[in-house]
C-alpha cells in the first residue's frame, strides 16, 4: 500500500530560501538516509551559492567528550556530551554552544573549537557545551533542492528544540506537535509486516 498525504507546515517566515542560517530542519517521515533518519538539525550557515552546515542535535552518543578523545592541555572538557554531528570529517569534533535568546526569539551557535585548540578556556565556559563529531554539509543548491523535494521541514528554532530535554523522542515528539497526520505516521513501524 502507497499513501500519498499532502502535509502543509508552516515555515519559518524570518527566513528564505535565501537564508536559512539559524533554523531547523526536522526530517520528514519520509526520509529514509541513515545519516539523516528521524533527525533534528541546526543550520549554523547557509547560502544557496556556497551550501550550508549543520549539526544533527537529536542523536547523542552517550559517551563525553574525554571517554573518547585525548585532550590533553584541554581535559576541562572532559565532561562535555558528545552528539553525532553528520556524516561530514566524523574524526573531526566542533565544539560549540547552542544558546536560546528569548528576544528576538532566535538561537545564537557559538563554536568554540578555536579557543579550545588555543588551550584558553575557563571552567564557566565549559557549561552547556557540546562536542559534535563530524558536521553535515550541502554544496550550493543541494539543501534547497532537498527541502523542494519534501525531504526536510524548516521550522523556527524554539527553546525546547535547542535545549533539547529528550534527544532519543525529540523528533517523534516535534511531528507530533505539528501536524495531526505527522502524529499517525510516526507511530508506524519501520516495517509493517512485524506489526
Amino acid at each position: 500500500m502507497v499513501w500519498f498525504i499532502h502535509i502543509r507546515v508552516r515555515s519559518n517566515p524570518s527566513t528564505t530560501a535565501n537564508n536559512l542560517t539559524g533554523s531547523i530542519l526536522v526530517a520528514t517521515p519520509t526520509l529514509k538516509d541513515p545519516n539523516f533518519r528521524r533527525t533534528i538539525l541546526f543550520i549554523s550557515y547557509h547560502s544557496v551559492k556556497d551550501g550550508a552546515l549543520g549539526f544533527v542535535l537529536n542523536r547523542p552518543l552517550e559517551k563525553t567528550l574525554g571517554e573518547v578523545y585525548y585532550l590533553g592541555s584541554a581535559d576541562i572538557l572532559a565532561t562535555v556530551p558528545l552528539y553525532y554531528g553528520g556524516p561530514v570529517a566524523p574524526h573531526e569534533i566542533n565544539v560549540a554552544r547552542l544558546n536560546w535568546i528569548e528576544q528576538p526569539r532566535a538561537a545564537k551557535f557559538q563554536s568554540f573549537t578555536k579557543l579550545i585548540e588555543s588551550g584558553n578556556i575557563s571552567p564557566e565556559r565549559v557549561q552547556g557545551l557540546r562536542a559534535f563529531a563530524g558536521h553535515s554539509g550541502w554544496h550550493g543548491g543541494q539543501l534547497e533542492e532537498e527541502i523542494a523535494h519534501k525531504a526536510w521541514f524548516v521550522l523556527p528554532p524554539s527553546r525546547n528544540l535547542i535545549d533539547m530535554p529528550n534527544p532519543t523522542s525529540a523528533w517523534k515528539d516535534t511531528l507530533r506537535q505539528m501536524n495531526p497526520i505527522l502524529k499517525l505516521l510516526v507511530e508506524i513501524p519501520d516495517d509493517p509486516s512485524l506489526n
